[in-house]
């Protein structure tokens, strides 16, 4: 009988010990969860600088199963280097032609078609405000391109022109009908009098295989 009581006592013991709350470890030095200031990334201020870069293999047009693609040499937001325009398909590369644009950037490179002639057609631009245009005709046959030339037979609209101010050298709005334009200053008492701008168009020919040129009005 006594055995019986102490097997009960040493159960409801037991039974008392499993039912209080069991304690989770602390961790030794453990840090507040505050950020303390010197943990902050401190914002340094630096001076931006316009690097040069290289935009390669910019797709612009497609032609049966060739892509037109152009690669920008040192190229900015306000300037580059070189542009190169190729074709190619999975089998096929070649280079079309090559431009040094000097102090311009490029502003787009597109495929034209006028009255089923392809071209291509290069515009740059200048901080200052001018602009410049490049015409190739492309031989979709030999996969060849030709410059079209400008053909000018415009006098001087003033003969006391100081200067041209600035200009846009075969500019379109349409790419079908090409343009040039500039402004220039007159002599005026010896000073320096308002900017006149002259417009004039230009108007694209065939003279022969391979050879267009734009003969302006």
């Amino acid at each position: 009988m006594k055995k019986i009581t102490l097997v009960l006592i040493m159960l409801l013991i037991l039974s008392c010990n499993d039912k209080k709350p069991k304690q989770l470890p602390v961790a030794a030095n453990s840090k507040s969860s505050k950020i303390d200031k010197s943990d902050a990334v401190t914002s340094i201020p630096y001076e931006i600088v316009e690097e040069p870069t290289n935009r390669f293999e910019q797709a612009f047009g497609q032609f049966r199963d060739f892509q037109l693609y152009y690669d920008c040499i040192d190229c900015a937001t306000t300037y580059s280097g070189t542009v190169t325009v190729y074709i190619k398909n999975q089998n096929f590369k070649k280079e079309l032609f090559t431009i040094d644009v000097g102090g311009f950037y490029l502003n787009e490179v597109k495929l034209l078609n006028i009255k089923n002639n392809y071209f291509i057609y290069v515009r740059t631009d200048h901080t200052y405000g001018n602009s410049q245009g490049y015409l190739y005709y492309f031989n979709t046959q030999k996969m060849i391109t030709f410059p079209v030339n400008i053909i000018s037979n415009i006098k001087k609209d003033k003969t006391d022109t100081l200067h041209v101010h600035k200009y846009m050298n075969l500019i379109t709005e349409d790419y079908k009908t090409f343009k040039n334009g500039y402004t220039y200053y007159e002599r005026q008492d010896n000073d320096y009098g308002d900017a006149l701008y002259l417009e004039y168009k230009m108007i694209l020919k065939k003279k022969g295989e391979n050879t267009f040129v734009l003969l302006c009005q």
